[in-house]
């Protein structure tokens, strides 16, 4: 079958739209034909690539943000079980974060992303699992390439995505702002997490990251030691106290925040976490929400090729 690529019309804030007639035939130069459908809706590019798979589709071209990319991983992934070992994905990165595509050095814009596509390098990462509570308190589960988190987090993605003013200036310029504004009125949560087979810590949280790559929220270097590809997740606590100051924001975008008293930063293979005090503690993976704790994340070692 013909290379699969399935392409958000509305990523970059709609500008992939009026440039994907010129993409389309740079794309078409280096990978040739193809087979293509577009996304109107959240979960329609898990839905789209998980068809292309059944009917044979070894090879995912992923047009879009990080959100359309997860998807895209998700819908290569069955179920349960990482993406078949004869697939791969392909990313051209047009979204307004693009922290996937920071973390493999590829520069900003999807020029960038064609151009890397064009060496047909091949490199195997890992991918993350998160199982957890859903919205309508079933159990649900997530593959994730990126990052997941639970507590502050999960309310600044829900003030992002409900801001129009913020985001016309970035992904970068809104979740600064709405981290900071969260970050004032977030009261923490009481957690805990037990990592791999070790005691349970107790911890009273203001957000945790379960990271396999080292960027989110339009460039938050959350996890600088990061590597996808060392079968681990690095697990960054973000405890309540001592308060991070404004002034003190700015470090974890160099990634030297690690250093702060509220800082703790820890490395598993699996990390099972429930609320100590009995409330709410939303989850969000790869930028969606997706549900609450309890849950438990874990890693599938070399489980996905990446075109990159």
């Amino acid at each position: 079958m013909k290379p699969f690529v399935v392409l958000n019309p509305n990523a970059g804030r709609g500008r992939m739209r009026r440039a994907w007639p010129r993409l389309a035939g740079q794309l078409r130069s280096i990978i040739g034909p193809f087979e293509m459908a577009t996304t109107g809706a959240r979960g329609d590019a898990i839905r789209l690539v998980r068809r292309a798979v059944a009917d044979g589709a070894s090879c995912v071209i992923a047009v879009g943000g990080d959100g359309t990319i997860s998807e895209a991983v998700n819908g290569l992934c069955n179920g349960p079980n990482p993406p078949a070992p004869d697939t791969a994905l392909g990313i051209v990165a047009c979204g307004t974060g693009n922290d996937l595509a920071r973390m493999f050095g590829v520069g900003a814009g999807p020029d960038a992303s064609l151009t890397r596509l064009a060496e047909n390098r091949r490199r195997r990462i890992d991918l993350g699992r998160v199982d957890f509570v859903g919205h309508d308190g079933g159990k649900a589960s997530r593959w994730f390439v990126n990052i997941a988190s639970f507590g502050l987090s999960g309310a600044v993605i829900d003030a992002v995505e409900r801001a129009r003013l913020t985001r016309m200036f970035g992904a970068r310029a809104a979740f600064f702002i709405h981290s900071w504004r969260e970050l004032r009125r977030f009261e923490g949560r009481r957690v805990l997490l037990q990592l791999d087979e070790g005691e349970p810590i107790e911890e009273c949280i203001s957000v945790t990251a379960v990271a396999n790559c080292r960027y989110f929220a339009g460039g938050m270097k959350i996890a600088p030691l990061a590597d996808p590809a060392d079968g681990q997740l690095e697990v960054i606590v973000q405890r309540q106290k001592p308060p991070v100051r404004l002034t003190e924001m700015r470090l974890v975008y160099s990634g030297k925040h690690l250093s702060h008293p509220s800082i703790r930063a820890m490395r598993c293979r699996s990390l099972s976490v429930r609320p100590a005090d009995g409330r709410t503690v939303l989850i969000e993976a790869d930028g969606e929400l997706s549900g609450q704790l309890p849950a438990t994340f874990g890693v599938a070692p070399d489980a996905l090729t990446l075109l990159w």
